[in-house]
């Protein structure tokens, strides 16, 4: 399957495995992810903050409205999102438009677990959200 990768540097990386000299944790664990699970790698957009996270994502957008859908790999679901609200939106419309999201995370390889534990409701207190879950 062809897949784009998705990372931001202004998040912390998901260190899986040691990194190779003078490349970012996130990015080599995008390539061995695609490698042991024979995806196409066929571009990544690394991402220094939330405005050029909309421009990466609208790349994204267009490449898969163009008819080439694929496969998003991520570090986790921060890196697509800042809130849950956003991430479930995207995650969507990403789906409709024939694609498909996956985290390198292998604690939280599906995208919806890593956002559910990651990102919090917009205006939202995190901690109150975290009680709120333990309680159910």
């Amino acid at each position: 399957m062809r897949a784009v990768g998705l990372y931001r540097t202004d998040r912390p990386s998901v260190p899986v495995s040691p990194p190779s000299a003078g490349e970012t944790t996130d990015a080599v664990e995008i390539e061995r992810y695609c490698e042991r699970n024979q995806h196409q790698l066929i571009t990544s957009y690394e991402v220094a903050n939330t405005a050029g996270l909309s421009s990466a994502y609208s790349s994204i957008t267009e490449l898969f409205r163009s008819g080439r859908p694929a496969l998003v790999v991520i570090p986790d679901a921060s890196h697509i999102a800042d809130d849950l609200e956003t991430f479930v939106a995207r995650l969507v419309e990403l789906t409709e438009l024939g694609g498909e999201v996956r985290c390198t995370d292998t604690e939280r390889p599906d995208p919806l677990q890593s956002a559910d534990e990651l990102l919090t409701l917009k205006g939202r207190s995190a901690v109150r959200q975290r009680r709120v879950r333990e309680a159910i």
